[in-house]
């Protein structure tokens, strides 16, 4: 009668030993799916935003400041986007009318988007882990 327990108990062991890091790892993978996405987002919106600018004869880079565009364009973005994350820089390209490279936060990941000479681009999705906190 123990026997049987210990073996039952062993196998739920196990079994929660498996599920655990495979569950935690598809969630993972989820959370960087939902970046991306919204950091896609995020890129379309700035060039709507840009069209937007230069129809009304203004620079979308002029006044920028930290985050590589201006403010206000910033702000506008993020509501066109309805991105849940931060917008940490972009480089936009006034001349083609391309972001050059977009750096985004959401959750625990970092996308990273760099204009190739290609039609895509390259995105990299990184997962931030905190190692020290103090």
């Amino acid at each position: 009668m123990k026997l049987d327990i210990a073996i039952i108990l062993f196998i739920i062991f196990i079994l929660i030993s498996i599920i655990f890091p495979v569950t935690l790892h598809y969630l993972h993978k989820s959370d960087a799916r939902w970046a991306l996405r919204h950091a896609k987002n995020v890129r379309l919106a700035v060039t709507v935003v840009a069209y937007d600018y230069k129809g009304n004869t203004s620079d979308i880079t002029i006044n920028r400041k930290y985050r590589g565009i201006a403010e206000d364009a910033i702000r506008e973005v993020e509501e066109l986007s309805e991105c849940e994350g931060e917008i940490d820089y972009i480089i936009f390209d006034s001349n083609s009318f391309r972001v050059k490279k977009l750096v985004y936060r959401e959750n625990n990941c970092l996308v990273i988007y760099e204009d190739t000479d290609g039609e895509s681009g390259t995105w990299n999705v990184y997962q931030l882990n905190s190692m020290i906190e103090g």
